[in-house]
């Protein structure tokens, strides 16, 4: 897997879309493999004036100084993010993944890195969640062996692919599924 503007770091549209909230929904977590090149972006938050919270993407670190307020009032930070397609294997469909957790990004990045190790996309990963646990300890990444994926699910997640523009989402632009 490669990662395109890689920074060192040592829900909707029909389920096409899936993030961190969907890992800490279940008890079990995700489970995904990924599928080719990864993008690397950063985002904030900011409130409109009806009191609308939305998320703002970009490829380079955000100007903060019109960022909505933190958790309890902190000052907000930009938050680094690793977009890629992958296959869900809860809706056995494709889907735009955004890892928004420094340690999901680092667990990824760690098996993609390791020498010894074939490609991140060589593996199933599972994903969960643990509220009971240190703030650096909450998420964490699984690396498993590779579940077959059948002709039908290997053309599906390339047609899928090739209809998303990660660098494109990264930078701030919609995705049309």
């Amino acid at each position: 897997m490669k990662i395109g503007n890689q920074v060192d770091t040592a829900g909707g549209a029909d389920g096409k879309f899936l993030d961190s909230r969907e890992i800490k929904k279940s008890k079990e977590g995700i489970k995904v493999r990924l599928y080719g090149d990864a993008e690397m972006g950063y985002s904030k938050f900011i409130q409109d004036d009806e009191g609308k919270f939305k998320v703002i993407r970009s490829t380079d670190v955000p100007d903060m100084s019109d960022a909505s307020e933190g958790f309890q009032g902190a000052e907000q930070k930009p938050t680094k993010n690793l977009y890629i397609v992958a296959w869900n294997y809860a809706t056995e469909a494709p889907c735009l993944l955004t890892l928004d957790k420094v340690s999901l990004i680092n667990g990824i990045f760690a098996v993609n890195d390791d020498t010894d190790l074939k490609s991140a996309t060589d593996y199933d990963f599972k994903m969960t969640f643990d509220d009971t646990k240190q703030p650096q300890e909450k998420y964490k990444v699984i690396r498993l062996d590779a579940s077959p994926l059948t002709a039908d699910q290997k053309k599906e997640l390339k047609a899928f692919a090739e209809t998303v523009d990660l660098v494109a989402h990264a930078a701030g632009e919609e995705q049309a599924f």
